[in-house]
């Protein structure tokens, strides 16, 4: 049940102008004293990254819910307690990854940010 109330909550954040995962990212950033702004790139990602939270605690759902007659009470909380640390260890793991392959993409194509020269210009 909380597996669904947790795709559920995921999931309806995909509506609004903000999913959840953004405004995860906002808060961080705005406890570090940085104004979030992000572009068209980071906005989709957030998006993305919702959609596989959304998938994944739905998925894990229909797994709890067709494994649990087919073992016993006793079975079902072990695998429960080391398939679902497990696949949440991997979620945690993909997201990270992904998210550093956005950042690495955008440090490939971005244009160099104009710099001040000694008397003020920028270049």
């Amino acid at each position: 049940l909380t597996n669904v109330a947790t795709a559920v909550f995921f999931g309806a954040t995909l509506w609004p102008a903000k999913t959840l995962m953004q405004e995860a990212a906002e808060s961080q950033l705005r406890l570090r004293g940085i104004e979030p702004s992000f572009g068209p790139a980071q906005l989709s990602f957030f998006r993305t990254l919702t959609v596989l939270w959304t998938s994944y605690f739905a998925a894990k759902a229909a797994f709890y819910l067709w494994l649990a007659p087919r073992v016993s009470l006793d079975r079902f909380i072990a695998l429960r307690a080391v398939v679902g640390n497990a696949s949440l260890g991997a979620m945690v793991g993909l997201s990270i990854l992904l998210g550093r392959a956005l950042a690495r993409r955008r440090a490939l194509h971005a244009s160099p940010e104009p710099y001040p020269t000694s008397g003020g210009q920028y270049v």
